[in-house]
């Protein structure tokens, strides 16, 4: 019975992300990798943050779902005929998702084990919200003084659970395999490949990062998708020089980055190195760059109006780092950059594949003489981004196990930052089938 309430709940997931507004016109595109999977993108992003808006507004998780799916309903009456078109053309697509969520999900649901975070922060948040708590009841989870990360997972977690016709709260983290699966679908569509050739580079994909850790209840999942989706709109941006982003896709770059300024804190500072790189090494207009650092610096101020406004804390947390100069600087020359460096390589370069992988092409494309300029802005992210990773180990407080927190966390901190690894690979294919 079980696995057929996993089949139901594979159907809610495709269903529900595939009614949109607008929808796409029917034709022989339609059928496109690109086009299909720009549009289920679209969906995921723009539920997702109704989803979030309207939890601001102190609603129980049960008027959240009435308005969501009165907004579902009324898409679907005003352009059902397009959706179910799209469902039938795009049914390869739909195919490959329904069977590799189905083989997960039943790993998922096996392995009902959550990791660390995932117990002492993450799935209280989630009760919270399933047991129809608001934002504002937040203050009262154990964590000591209000202080609160960013809830956007836990949300939509605890927002599927309640759906489910499952009662088990594994239920609601299967969301995450599903974003997990669109994401390295969307990566594979890069590929410039036979619709054969890219299933398969997704299969692969899909063997060498699925653990099960990635989904015992911590984040770096989601930040994983959602840099995923992101890298899925800037790549053209860079390796076409592209000087104007369609409207569209820009209102969803806006809210992708909203969606990982709310899923953890890493997210904001992420959102902050993307808009960086877009900002100096793309072409596009001067106004589209205008639009997406006012937007990411109005959802970072949103956030800290809406906590404030809830009572809920929005600082650094006390307990656990010094953000001092004086205290960091003392630190970059102690044990702690050292043991940084060692578990970096250790517990997050050599046990992601991607970065393996990436590192491998690169090094080939460089020998090769194939190796495309238009590929520094990854450069640049991953150098900004492990400096960050550093910067936070380092102000770790002296009463924190140091040693401890970078083995337990620096696999998923890793991959969660490692979809621009896969580019470099589907980069340097590129390069070489187009060099043939």
């Amino acid at each position: 019975m079980e696995l057929l309430y996993i089949l139901l709940q594979i159907i809610f997931f495709l269903t529900f992300f595939s009614i949109s507004y607008p929808a796409l016109s029917i034709n022989k595109n339609s059928v496109s990798g690109t086009i299909f999977l720009n549009q289920l993108i679209i969906n995921i992003v723009i539920q997702i943050n109704i989803i979030l808006v309207l939890s601001f507004v102190n609603i129980s998780l049960n008027l959240i779902t009435k308005i969501y799916f009165s907004y579902l309903l009324t898409v679907f009456i005003l352009v059902a005929y397009k959706n179910i078109s799209l469902l039938y053309l795009n049914r390869y697509y739909y195919l490959t998702i329904f069977l590799i969520f189905f083989v997960l999900s039943i790993d998922i649901s096996y392995s009902l084990n959550l990791d660390w975070d995932g117990q002492i922060v993450w799935f209280y948040k989630t009760l919270n919200f399933y047991n129809e708590g608001t934002i504002k009841d937040l203050i009262n989870l154990p964590l000591g003084d209000g202080y609160s990360y960013p809830y956007l997972g836990s949300l939509i977690w605890a927002f599927f659970w309640n759906i489910s016709l499952i009662t088990e709260e594994y239920s609601g983290r299967l969301i995450y395999v599903f974003l997990y699966i669109i994401a390295l679908l969307a990566l594979s569509e890069k590929l410039k490949a036979s619709f054969f050739s890219k299933i398969v580079f997704f299969l692969f994909l899909i063997l060498l990062s699925y653990d099960y850790i990635f989904f015992g209840g911590s984040q770096d999942i989601l930040i994983f998708c959602f840099i995923s989706f992101l890298a899925f709109y800037i790549h053209e941006v860079f390796i076409n020089n592209i000087k104007e982003i369609k409207k569209l896709n820009l209102l969803i770059i806006v809210l992708i980055f909203n969606c990982l300024i709310w899923t953890k804190d890493e997210g904001a500072v992420y959102s902050l190195i993307i808009l960086f790189i877009l900002s100096f090494f793309s072409s596009i207009r001067l106004n589209q760059k205008i639009i997406m650092i006012f937007s990411v610096f109005f959802f970072l101020i949103l956030k800290l109006v809406v906590y404030d406004f809830h009572n809920l804390d929005t600082g650094i947390n006390p307990c656990c780092y010094n953000i001092s100069a004086s205290y960091i600087f003392s630190n970059i020359f102690s044990y702690k950059t050292i043991v940084f460096i060692q578990h970096l390589f250790l517990f997050g370069f050599l046990k992601n594949y991607f970065f393996i992988l990436g590192v491998i092409f690169l090094i080939i494309s460089f020998y090769s003489k194939i190796f495309d300029k238009k590929n520094i802005y990854i450069c640049v992210f991953y150098i900004l981004s492990i400096g960050f990773l550093y910067g936070a180990h380092i102000a770790l407080k002296e009463n924190i196990d140091y040693v401890y927190m970078l083995k337990v966390n620096m696999h998923r901190l890793i991959f969660a930052i490692s979809p621009f690894f896969i580019l470099i690979v589907i980069n340097y294919l590129n390069s070489l089938k187009k060099n043939f």
